[in-house]
């Protein structure tokens, strides 16, 4: 979902939008996210903690460990 200054990005799994998700600003001109907004992030993906989620982004952590993870933790 868009409006002018944030894009909401929901996790999908099997074709379904979850109620996991998180929403970034896109209008600033800024290109790193400070360690508040990461936290607030990670917590709203339910993920572990804030390295798992730079591990998500950088592609060393997969969507496919993320589900299983979430099943596990009766998250999902």
């Amino acid at each position: 979902m868009k409006n002018k200054d944030h894009h909401r990005y929901n996790l999908v799994v099997n074709g379904k939008i979850t109620q996991i998700g998180t929403k970034m600003s896109m209008g600033s001109t800024h290109k790193t996210i400070g360690d508040n907004l990461l936290i607030q992030m990670y917590k709203q993906l339910r993920m572990k903690n804030k390295s798992e989620l730079k591990n998500y982004v950088e592609c060393t952590y997969s969507y496919d460990s993320y589900v299983r993870d979430l099943i596990k933790s009766n998250q999902l």
